[in-house]
């Protein structure tokens, strides 16, 4: 079953790039498609507690990545914090 491995092999490799990433979004990206490989690997390869694992990580992954996408911009932080003044 060669190609197990090679789900497994992806697995990891996807892991090691989501410790290299530098920006959140991303990372939860490549966090989620990890969990994924992961999840069907430890299924085909009949390595349960591996899927039980990722199966619990994959919607933790999706509300924190949803999460982050729906707060605002620092910029648009800032825009709020100084209402314009010129409208009244």
């Amino acid at each position: 079953m060669w190609w197990v491995d090679i789900i497994g092999y992806a697995a990891a490799l996807a892991v090691l790039c989501s410790f290299c990433m530098s920006t959140i979004v991303p990372l939860r990206i490549v966090a989620i498609c990890s969990n994924m490989l992961f999840g069907l690997y430890g299924v085909l390869a009949h390595l349960y507690p591996v899927f039980l694992l990722h199966a619990i990580l994959l919607p933790i992954n999706i509300f924190k990545l949803a999460r982050v996408r729906q707060e605002p911009t620092p910029v648009a932080r800032a825009v709020a914090a100084f209402p314009d003044n010129r409208a009244e």
